[in-house]
């Protein structure tokens, strides 16, 4: 089993970056009141890539209390500010917050994850950090194999958009989530996961030479079990996908802005 890393694909995206114009808006994220400490170490790595660009980045707390009029309220303030080149939307939302309303404020010119439904121009960060891994990866897979795909999780910003993107490029692919039983995942040769479910899948469960990209906090593939060496690369979430997401989450705001070569 060999290590992809992440860290390394995604120093190389910064530094193309670095090669064009900066942009002169600034990026906003707006994040609900939350302890979630994977959500605290992300906006660490977002301040800190974007501070590297010399980008300005606008971080907007809501309290614990916020109703979903005052998240719409803040989307639409920054969607009208000509300050403001794009918008991140820290998910989850509050218990009561209506989330379909709130997502259908994220002015779709600065959406950066998608999120808004229809928004249809825009390849999410998690989506372009398949496709950044794919291209990595691309000269090491065998071109006779039947690439058969499985994206295990549903959620707005891994599962959901991923696997529409697959699916755009007629790719083979079979969602999951982590309550459907996961038999299925031995047919697939590169299996994304995204549930936040630890150790949900294990090297059992997936055929020999398998390709697993985690997206899932802190894992959701038991890569310290005995038969791990069986898959041939493991795209973990530390060190792998979660810087990655960083570098495409700032790819997209280049790109939004009109500042992407």
């Amino acid at each position: 089993m060999k290590i992809f890393d992440g860290r390394l694909l995604s120093k190389k995206i910064l530094e193309k970056l670095k090669s064009c114009p900066k942009p002169a808006q600034q990026l906003a994220i707006l994040v609900p009141h939350t302890n979630d400490s994977p959500s605290e170490g992300f906006l660490a790595e977002v301040r800190g890539s974007a501070q590297s660009l010399g980008l300005r980045v606008r971080v907007h707390y809501k309290t614990p209390f916020a109703t979903t009029d005052e998240f719409i309220n803040d989307l639409n303030r920054l969607a009208a500010d000509p300050e403001v080149g794009g918008i991140v939307l820290i998910l989850p939302l509050p218990e009561g917050v209506d989330r379909e309303r709130v997502l259908k404020a994220i002015s779709i010119g600065k959406d950066i994850d998608a999120l808004n439904p229809d928004n249809s121009t825009v390849v999410s960060p998690a989506s372009l950090a398949v496709k950044h891994i794919w291209q990595e990866l691309y000269n090491d897979l065998d071109p006779d194999v039947c690439w058969e795909m499985a994206v295990v999780g549903r959620g707005l910003l891994i599962g959901k958009p991923i696997a529409e993107m697959l699916r755009k490029e007629e790719q083979n692919v079979t969602v999951y989530n982590s309550k459907t039983p996961l038999e299925g995942l031995k047919k697939a040769m590169m299996v994304i996961l995204g549930t936040g479910v630890p150790k949900l899948v294990s090297p059992s469960m997936l055929q020999e030479e398998a390709i697993v990209i985690d997206f899932g906090y802190p894992g959701d593939f038991d890569h310290a079990h005995p038969e791990a060496d069986k898959i041939s690369w493991y795209v973990p979430a530390k060190g792998g996908t979660g810087p990655l997401l960083v570098a495409c989450l700032l790819e997209t705001f280049y790109q939004l802005t009109g500042s992407l070569k």
